[in-house]
């Protein structure tokens, strides 16, 4: 069986073997793995997809978890194994084969770093050891969850030691949150039932089941409802598995019989996209004074990324009066490309101080010139039913010549950036033989499916051909004057894998619906950005 090119897909159904071609092993994990707790029960299934022309197993088949690492201090890997499922062997001629294992314990120490991966085996006679030889290998893409580092020593708990809720009318409720990092090495599994507090009536902890994988961080809730005039204070206890101790929490708030002057503000902004180096704003923030009969003094308003959202007018803002209003101003300017984030933080002597504003953007780079741009050309050859594109003018002409026979234009074109243009990204382009009579064209701009596909000996690297704009912010989001091509990947339709790239979602619709796959960056399937057709 020949080896397609990968898909980069990232779903919950894991694919071994070769990929993504006409043949393949679909394996996933039906019940919840809990990375976190050394004893698990897990359920596989496996989904064997047979050409018309392969040949069934022979013999029979089973199904396993494996888990292979290094325990602390260990100079060779250790493999641990759950109890192989064994399943009859497929029927020939069979065009789907479903099995499932049922129930199946497995277990992994908590040292050390560890790689899951759900293997589909074939009894062979003659076969060494058990007999058994596995369907996956090396060089196939495997299927495997990266459970992350991990260590003799529990996880650990690190947050404020400290909360204080100031002000608040007796009988009404208040929350803040607190960002809680796991900095052990191990896993940390909190359970709702390991929360506690002195004083649970006025001060609630956070509820709702936690994990945190080594070096992640939550963010937990905590409400305070004081129920008597005066200072009130308690200890919030977290607990869970394993930590080296529990994490507590001291909370603090007073309880008021008078009612209380409280800011009202909008909780955040968001803004898409801003080029790297430009600003926008300035962006008006109220405060509003609408509950209780008393002023309310500011004391401060700050922001914890003054470099990209610096503020203004902030002098304005000391003491608002009952029923009145002052405002400030924000200017988002992001510095780097990528997701930016600040917070705005004011304290005053109203209810719930200090209050927080969320703020967050998108820095995008200046978009490619456009003097630096290269016309697309897609092809279509009918007998292969596979398609091409190429920026390459002698190509073109050979090709509307007939000196490759076969291929005609579709109609269809986008623009893309020469080579080493500035915020883009080379597209590497390989050739395959290996599916004769016909012949293949792959196209990437991810460095790393390039050098993956490199290694694969039925596919030879042919150059890099043109650039595509960088996708910087979100995958659906293309800087302005660009547009995303959609990758899609005939899933080996007609004997030989082929992919075709369009910036067209009427087309893309056309080519799903005739069984066609999304392949690239997220969901949708995108190879890059590039410049819209002149159509």
């Amino acid at each position: 069986m020949r080896r397609a090119i990968p898909c980069f897909a990232f779903a919950a159904v894991l694919v071994v073997g070769a990929l993504p071609h006409a043949n393949a092993t679909q394996v996933e994990i039906a019940g919840p793995v809990n990375h976190f707790i050394r004893d698990h029960t897990v359920t596989l299934h496996a989904t064997r997809l047979l050409n018309r022309t392969e040949t069934a197993p022979s013999g029979p088949l089973r199904l396993e978890l494996r888990a292979r690492g290094y325990l602390p201090g260990a100079s060779a890997p250790t493999e641990l194994r759950t109890a192989a499922f064994g399943v009859a062997p497929i029927a020939a001629g069979a065009q789907v084969d479903d099995v499932d294992s049922g129930p199946l314990p497995f277990a992994y120490p908590p040292a050390g770093s560890w790689l899951l991966t759900i293997v589909l085996s074939e009894q062979v006679a003659g076969a060494p050891g058990d007999g058994y030889v596995d369907r996956t290998t090396a060089s196939a893409w495997p299927a495997i969850l990266d459970l992350g580092p991990g260590e003799s020593g529990p996880a650990r708990l690190v947050g404020p030691a400290t909360i204080d809720f100031g002000i608040q009318v007796v009988g009404t409720s208040q929350t803040q949150t607190v960002w809680v990092t796991n900095e052990g090495r191990a896993g940390a599994w909190l359970p709702d039932e390991n929360r506690s507090s002195t004083l649970p009536g006025e001060f609630v902890p956070p509820f709702g089941p936690v994990t945190l994988p080594p070096g992640s961080g939550q963010s937990l809730t905590v409400t305070f409802t004081p129920q008597a005039v005066g200072p009130r204070a308690a200890t919030i206890t977290i607990d869970g598995q394993p930590l080296v101790a529990p994490y507590n929490l001291q909370v603090t708030g007073i309880g008021s019989a008078a009612p209380q002057g409280r800011l009202s503000m909008t909780g955040g902004y968001g803004f898409s996209a801003v080029m790297v180096g430009a600003a926008f704003g300035p962006n008006r923030v109220p405060l509003h004074n609408d509950a209780g009969s008393l002023p309310v003094r500011i004391s401060s308003i700050s922001v914890d990324n003054p470099a990209e959202f610096p503020l203004a007018g902030t002098q304005n803002c000391t003491v608002v009066e009952p029923g009145a209003e002052c405002a400030f101003e924000f200017t988002f300017a992001p510095k780097d490309v990528g997701t930016r984030r600040a917070t705005i933080t004011i304290e005053s002597d109203g209810v719930g101080s200090p209050q927080t504003i969320g703020l967050d953007g998108g820095g995008v780079l200046p978009p490619p010139p456009t003097a630096m741009v290269s016309n697309v050309v897609e092809y279509h050859h009918a007998q292969f039913d596979h398609y091409f594109i190429t920026a390459s003018e002698d190509e073109i002409a050979k090709l509307d010549g007939g000196v490759f026979a076969g291929w005609a234009r579709t109609g269809l074109t986008f623009g893309v950036w020469n080579l080493a243009t500035p915020s883009t990204r080379d597209v590497c382009r390989f050739f395959s033989t290996a599916f004769g009579p016909k012949s293949s064209h792959f196209y990437s701009s991810n460095l790393g499916e390039c050098t993956y596909v490199r290694k694969n000996p039925d596919w030879q690297y042919e150059a890099d051909v043109f650039g595509a704009a960088i996708i910087v912010l979100a995958p659906e989001l293309c800087m302005p004057g660009s547009t995303p091509p959609y990758r899609l990947y005939n899933d080996g339709q007609g004997g030989a894998p082929n992919h075709r790239y369009t910036t067209r979602l009427d087309v893309r619709a056309a080519m799903i619906a005739h069984g066609w796959i999304p392949e690239g960056y997220s969901t949708l399937g995108i190879l890059g950005c590039v410049v819209p057709p002149a159509d």
